[in-house]
């Protein structure tokens, strides 16, 4: 019984142990800079995220736009395909 409890306390501490968290990762100032620089990059135009246009954007017009929107709302989520069973075989 004292085995049992010695073991259990080990593993606790050691469960315990492993969900604490760095302080590295939360004091250093580069934490975040790939996902920051990487959304950076993705980006066209720089400028145009603090100071956007009073104008549509050029290479698309109205009826396309819509068009894509429409077919984009009434095509892309259908739930009920995600629900269907799924039938998986193993064979020994």
């Amino acid at each position: 019984m004292n085995t049992f409890r010695s073991l259990s306390l080990a593993v606790a501490a050691a469960a315990l142990a492993a969900c604490a968290s760095s302080p590295q990762q939360e004091n250093d100032p580069a934490f975040g800079s790939s996902v920051r620089n990487m959304i950076s990059a993705q980006v066209h135009n720089p400028a145009a995220v603090s100071r956007p246009g009073d104008s549509a954007p050029d290479g698309i017009d109205g009826e396309r736009a819509a068009s894509v929107l429409k077919t984009y709302r009434s095509d892309v989520d259908k739930p009920a395909r995600a629900q269907e069973g799924v039938t998986v075989r193993v064979n020994d």
